[in-house]
């Protein structure tokens, strides 16, 4: 549960914008989706410590190595659509003038 939540944050952040990297708009620049992702790890790390809530969802608390988990297995998001954003920019993505660029 804890890797889908953490990847829905990332892909708000890729979010952004929708063929500039993050590296050119920060995510400083929109003040009301970081707030949001605050709200939304703050509510699911309550979920996650917070005893009624925890028996509530049948999760249990994760450890230190157990986040660094879910950050590996999250993060290829934000990589992912960094490449597609890369080639969105490009004038023709795969093409140029019509034309493959090998031959076919």
């Amino acid at each position: 549960m804890t890797v889908l939540v953490v990847v829905e944050m990332f892909n708000a952040l890729n979010n952004l914008s929708e063929n500039q990297s993050l590296l050119v708009i920060h995510p400083w620049s929109n003040l009301w989706l970081v707030g949001s992702i605050i709200l939304t790890m703050l509510l699911h790390v309550a979920v996650l410590y917070t005893e009624p809530l925890s028996a509530l969802f049948s999760v249990s608390p994760l450890t230190l190595a157990e986040w660094k988990v879910v950050l590996y297995l999250s993060f290829p998001v934000i990589l992912i659509d960094e490449v597609l954003k890369f080639f969105s920019r490009r004038p023709r993505g795969m093409f140029s003038n019509g034309r493959f660029f090998f031959k076919l």
